[in-house]
């Protein structure tokens, strides 16, 4: 089954590893990567995972990316415990139009600490796609320019329309294969979903599919297609899209859970 010792020896590497790629692959837009800052949400200090641009984030695009696929696209800020019991910062380059969805399911993963490696938007220039792995494997991310695996069509990632959570520890398997190289499922690991979790509601609750309910499981895989406005506030692309001052209806009175590490 699952080696707890393997687990922890691996998690620490990949820590290691996002602090140290998030500085090889993007420059400081106005925090220095790894650093401890407070943000008004929360009373103690914050780690920075990444501080992109959205230039930044877009750089290593491929060219026949259409540009109606990256006029959409926007770094969408978002907080939450990692596996040093902390709370970081990162960003997820996604459709715009998802801001809402995600920045209300990562509030449930707060409030749940639902421990996350890291959330650094694909570098396509460092990304080996033929081996199906993220940089690092623990990483969790929405869009990146490919297909779906073992296919000829685009991916919903292609779109910013489907987010990966920790794939390391919530493979996709088909074919007996499992992507990424390495990965393993248990349920009882910190930061791995199954059916009854509270982040697999969360992302139901808003319209997402969740890859652990398809026949070839792919655990990591979230997605929404946008079929119309009717539920969308935001109404133009901003870019940059922060964390909300103020909280929605349904995340009301839960800012006192996070202002505190354990």
């Amino acid at each position: 089954m699952f080696c707890m010792n393997s687990f922890i020896t691996n998690k620490k590497i990949l820590l290691i590893s996002i602090i140290f790629l998030s500085c090889v692959f993007t420059s400081c837009a106005q925090y220095q990567i790894g650093s401890e800052k407070y943000f008004s949400y929360f009373n103690t200090k914050v780690i920075v995972d990444c501080d992109m641009t959205l230039s930044e984030a877009l750089a290593a695009v491929p060219e026949d990316c259409p540009d109606s696929v990256t006029k959409d696209l926007a770094l969408i800020e978002v907080f939450y415990y990692s596996f040093d019991h902390r709370i970081h910062r990162g960003q997820i380059l996604a459709d715009y139009r998802h801001a809402e969805d995600i920045q209300a399911i990562f509030t449930v993963i707060l409030r749940e600490r639902f421990p996350i490696y890291g959330c650094i938007p694909i570098d396509h220039s460092s990304y080996v796609w033929k081996d199906f792995q993220t940089v690092p494997e623990g990483n969790t991310y929405s869009f990146h320019y490919r297909n779906i695996v073992f296919k000829k069509r685009l991916s919903y990632h292609s779109f910013g329309h489907a987010i990966d959570i920790n794939p390391i520890i919530n493979p996709f398997r088909k074919w007996g294969v499992v992507f990424p190289k390495g990965g393993t499922y248990d349920p009882e690991v910190p930061g791995t979903l199954h059916d009854d979790h509270p982040v697999v509601h969360a992302f139901a609750s808003r319209g997402w599919h969740w890859g652990g309910n398809w026949r070839r499981k792919d655990y990591q895989h979230f997605q929404k297609p946008i079929k119309g406005d009717a539920d969308i506030h935001i109404v133009k692309n901003p870019g940059i899209i922060r964390w909300p001052n103020r909280p929605d209806q349904e995340n009301q009175g839960t800012e006192r859970l996070f202002t505190t590490n354990p």
